[in-house]
């Protein structure tokens, strides 16, 4: 009850702030509309087009990553939407090919600071790009399908949702695995260990999953580790995971805070972050070390622009939904109506990798979204479908990693080392009288957590004491939490004088 009180107040402090501080729109571009018209594009920007009504053309813009199209009447992908030639035409027409010359070429004629077989080479550098490692062809090249979670992992999941999707087998008969990214609050250690000894990685979420996103982007190198090194030690500590086995990372809200987070990587010994959605307007992009900084456009600032050496990032190239939405996680675009539009939504998505270079397709999820019996039975649907193709595997992000650094062709992949399932050395540690279930009051509420360790640490595990050695959850998240809301509260009186 204390709890919801405080997050009452707090919401409430929110709303009131909003509401007396409306953020001011910029004026929207407007053109005259031919009667019989609905939508127009724009002449000179392909993510931009026109809504009619009634003679009048309000400026529209695409999601993030898309163009208009005048076929479909709708935003698309750039290849599919073919805007650029059409806007080139124009401005031929119109004498200004020069322009689009200038304007189409500007990243074909500055040279890349990262050149691949040059300056950076494999196992240990890639540049970033849609290029495919090892100059494979696209026919000799895997389809790789990364399937991620977020957050808590919880008994509920495990039971309806993640048993069901990784029910299935890559073309070497070993089961599919994918990648949990842990955040703290609500998770089941024992789980998380039972996840890892089947095959899966585990990887950094952050302890707190804190509000708000600036908590992330401004956040100072010691924040980071607290947070990210900090539940890489709970995960070791309470799950019995080996700390060499949690190589990567994933920003709460995809909110990096640039050059400090690979910063923090390097001193704390990560491998890689998976934060960074991809905004590119050809074919998506391969995952990339940070030997050259960020290469390619950065959509949620701030993005790294120093060299981190060796440290890789898997981009998350964006998910096209309903209504021309883009997103880098399935579940951030609207939801699908029904299992049909669902799998017609993946279908497509996949295709845009499968048809082009074949650059890993990342399936980025909270299990919430697949809890909806007809989402999940759409994705088994295309699970099933893709794996019937022969050429492709649905692989961790540390096993992706591994074959980039050694590239290997279709004709020799079913024996890639990596790709093997040799889990024995991660027999079960968390045995029935080693679980444990640790709980604590806090409040007028009682926090718990179930851990693989035979004894309850003396506090509940936080940032700044992720053994529990000393008082952080109860002693300090609440009184977070309530200098926060005294805070608005003091900003809004001010304003009001």
């Amino acid at each position: 009850m204390a709890w919801f009180a405080y997050w009452s107040m707090l919401l409430g402090a929110l709303f009131v702030e909003a509401m007396c501080n409306p953020r001011k729109k910029a004026p929207l571009k407007t053109i005259e509309c031919p009667p019989s018209a609905t939508y127009l594009p724009d002449d000179g920007d392909c993510t931009r087009y026109y809504s009619c009504n009634r003679g009048k053309g309000v400026q529209r813009r695409c999601g993030v990553g898309l163009h208009w199209s005048i076929e479909k009447t709708a935003c698309d992908w750039p290849y599919k939407a073919k805007c650029e030639q059409r806007v080139a035409a124009i401005r031929a027409r119109l004498g200004k090919s020069e322009e689009v010359t200038e304007q189409t070429t500007t990243e074909t004629v500055t040279p890349k600071p990262c050149q691949q077989g040059i300056n950076c080479t494999l196992p240990n550098c890639f540049c970033a790009g849609s290029d495919i490692p090892g100059n494979l062809p696209a026919a000799k090249t895997p389809q790789f399908v990364v399937i991620t979670f977020d957050d808590a992992v919880t008994q509920y999941d495990y039971d309806n949702v993640f048993t069901k999707v990784f029910d299935r087998a890559n073309p070497n008969g070993c089961p599919i695995r994918g990648t949990f990214y842990v955040s703290h609050q609500y998770t089941d250690y024992t789980l998380v260990n039972k996840l890892w000894s089947e095959g899966h990685e585990i990887a950094s979420h952050s302890i707190s999953h804190a509000v708000p996103a600036e908590t992330w982007t401004n956040g100072s190198l010691s924040r980071w580790k607290a947070e990210i090194n900090g539940e890489r030690m709970i995960i070791s500590e309470f799950a019995a995971v080996d700390k060499d086995h949690i190589r990567g990372l994933r920003a709460p809200y995809l909110a990096i805070n640039g050059d400090v987070t690979f910063n923090m990587m390097k001193e704390e010994g990560f491998l890689y972050d998976s934060s960074m959605p991809a905004r590119e307007l050809g074919a998506p992009i391969w995952p990339f070390t940070l030997d050259f900084g960020t290469q390619h456009e950065c959509t949620i600032e701030p993005c790294p622009k120093q060299s981190h050496p060796g440290l890789w990032e898997i981009p998350m190239n964006l998910f096209k939904g309903s209504l021309g939405f883009t997103c880098p996680m399935v579940d951030g675009c609207p939801r699908p109506k029904n299992k049909h539009q669902a799998l017609e939504l993946f279908r497509e998505n996949f295709n845009r990798n499968y048809l082009s270079n074949k650059a890993p397709f990342l399936q980025a999820f909270h299990a919430g979204w697949l809890r909806t019996p007809s989402f999940l039975e759409a994705f088994q649907l295309f699970l099933d479908e893709i794996l019937a193709k022969g050429d492709v595997w649905i692989v961790t992000n540390y096993q992706l990693i591994q074959w980039m650094r050694t590239p290997v062709s279709l004709s020799n992949i079913a024996e890639f080392e990596p790709f093997q399932c040799n889990f024995e050395q991660r027999q079960s540690r968390c045995l029935k009288g080693t679980k444990k279930r640790c709980s604590y009051e806090v409040g007028l509420d009682t926090v718990y957590f179930n851990t693989c360790s035979a004894k309850c640490p003396k506090y509940y595990p936080w940032v700044s004491s992720p053994m529990g050695e000393k008082c952080s959850f109860k002693c300090q998240y609440a009184a977070t939490v309530q200098e926060y809301y005294l805070k608005l509260i003091s900003q809004r009186r001010n304003s009001s004088k």
